[in-house]
């Protein structure tokens, strides 16, 4: 290092045109050094970039995830051959990118006949023209006007889903046209396939549970309903709630008390909304005393009223149409999320599967491309229902 120095003084000293030539160059090159760096860094934390040179006339996806985009007309192509229509319920608090991303990927892999039902967290600040960009993105994505503060592991959650199902059973109702199943869903399960429509109708509902471990089957009978209590605060918590054992569980007439993941449970919505007015009735504090409730009602009151005023007659039950393959719920970054063969393993062994949780909502966080991949089959899907 001293040679060095002694060198850079010594041209100095024999040239002073020479070494403010040579001073140049040397800082040139420590800016496109620099520049490089933090192009590389941006690149890392900036939303995830996927190219896809779409045939005419859809529009490149990256401008969906950066713009406010309309859809391609192709994905209005009605699919399925029956009569019936679904409605999912989708909760969300993400910022923008993840929501165009979201959104774009269910539209994609979902029939022209279904629709999407918006409810926005009241705790997230959406500027007026982000909520305009979301309303116009395509007349399937229906946003609930009521926009309350939601919580994990919190009675807001389910809140905010039974909000969504009042919602989006008035508006069919006014529009003349109901729809026939009503499918639960997250912001951080994703769709990898078509189908899930013509899956619903065939199965009517999904009441096919598999074991969760604290009771068998996690149908839990008054038997086992101490143990279950006994389990976590989470669980005993669920009885804050006076509805669960008045209503859900018919005022201990039940024994049945079911626990099930609720991503992807579909019902028929005359069961949906039989509970709803069952609940209404029940009294205004069913609905305002969910924000008291820290636990997560929606894996219990879903699965335990579909399943108690299922048609017993049915064989044909279906279960979930996402396959919850990690056990991370709301956290942004997930340190084991899944990569896309382990994804294509699982699936492809239970083919009755639509879509997967989790995904990590870290902009910079995508260890084993996956979110990257969900994209791809995304850009893929909407490349063949626009060609």
């Amino acid at each position: 290092m001293a040679a060095s120095s002694a060198g850079y003084m010594g041209l100095y000293r024999r040239s002073p045109r020479a070494f403010t030539i040579v001073t140049a160059l040397f800082g040139l090159l420590f800016f496109f050094e620099r520049s490089k760096e933090y192009k590389d860094t941006w690149s890392r934390s900036s939303s995830p970039k996927t190219s896809l040179n779409f045939p005419s006339p859809a529009p490149d996806f990256e401008s969906f995830l950066g713009g406010c985009v309309l859809p391609p007309a192709c994905l209005s192509k009605r699919r399925t051959t029956s009569g019936g229509r679904v409605f999912i319920s989708l909760p969300v608090y993400e910022d923008m990118w993840w929501l165009r991303m979201l959104l774009i990927n269910y539209l994609a892999f979902t029939d022209a006949s279904t629709v999407i039902v918006l409810h926005l967290n009241s705790k997230t600040p959406y500027t007026r023209e982000e909520l305009l960009c979301l309303a116009k993105m395509s007349p399937r994505i229906w946003i609930n006007p009521t926009r309350i503060a939601v919580s994990s592991f919190h009675g807001s959650l389910f809140q905010s889903h039974w909000s969504n199902f009042d919602y989006g059973f008035r508006r069919s109702t006014e529009e003349g046209e109901r729809f026939s199943h009503f499918v639960v869903a997250s912001a951080n399960s994703f769709l990898i396939k078509s189908g899930l429509e013509d899956y619903v109708f065939k199965h009517d509902g999904s009441f096919h549970y598999r074991g969760m471990g604290i009771c068998a089957k996690s149908i839990y009978s008054k038997s086992c309903l101490h143990k279950v209590k006994a389990a976590g605060k989470y669980i005993d918590l669920c009885f804050d709630w006076k509805p669960l054992r008045d209503v859900i569980m018919q005022g201990g007439e039940s024994d049945t008390l079911i626990h099930a993941r609720p991503e992807g449970m579909f019902f028929p919505t005359s069961i949906m909304q039989n509970m709803s007015d069952t609940l209404h009735a029940w009294g205004p504090e069913a609905y305002s005393s969910l924000s008291q409730v820290n636990s997560f009602l929606e894996e219990y009151v879903f699965s335990t009223w579909g399943y108690l005023h299922r048609n017993v007659s049915e064989k044909n039950y279906g279960h979930g149409l996402i396959a919850p393959l990690t056990n991370d719920h709301a956290n942004a970054r997930m340190n084991h999320t899944l990569p896309p063969e382990k994804i294509n393993e699982y699936l492809g062994r239970n083919v009755s599967f639509f879509g997967f949780k989790a995904l990590s909502r870290d902009k910079g966080f995508d260890t084993f491309g996956t979110r990257e991949f969900v994209m791809s089959l995304t850009k893929d899907e909407i490349r063949s229902r626009c060609l």
